[in-house]
């Protein structure tokens, strides 16, 4: 597999020498289960059973009605000479789609719990903030001297 011809200036900001660098065939199946993700999303259709599988099958029939010679082009030669059940570029494919989804439902269940314990009385009733808190006992030490005197 070829690397990146053109990386992302994130990627050129946090590479200190140790990265490796995603293909442009992997950066562009990854834009494309982002699109699909996406759909899916705003469809409400993350909470269904079987999301990863739906999720790939998806992936998979809008990279088959682009081409499926698109992705992996360097492999295209070694595809010819194994059995269709056995391609590998589309195990390929499979493989990234599968991590790619498998970290964005991760992060979208994170953030889905985030929004529905923000409104707990856990959240709400914690320690108030130091700055509160300071404020709160110069009053109270304003009052303890005050019955002092």
């Amino acid at each position: 597999m070829e690397q990146s011809k053109m990386s992302s200036p994130l990627l050129k900001l946090k590479n200190c020498g140790g990265l490796n660098l995603p293909s442009d065939d992997v950066t562009s199946v990854c834009k494309l289960a982002e699109k699909i993700f996406r759909i899916a999303d705003a469809s409400g259709k993350l909470g269904i059973r079987n999301i990863m599988h739906r999720l790939i099958t998806d992936a998979l029939s809008d990279i088959s009605s682009r081409r499926l010679d698109f992705f992996f082009a360097s492999l295209r030669k070694h595809s010819l000479h194994h059995a269709p059940q056995d391609n590998h570029r589309l195990f390929l494919i499979k493989a990234v789609l599968f991590e790619y989804f498998k970290i964005r439902l991760c992060h979208a269940g994170k953030m889905e719990t985030e929004k529905l314990q923000a409104n707990k009385s856990r959240s709400i009733n914690l320690k108030p903030p130091f700055s509160w808190t300071l404020k709160l006992i110069t009053k109270l030490s304003i009052i303890v001297t005050e019955l002092d005197s």
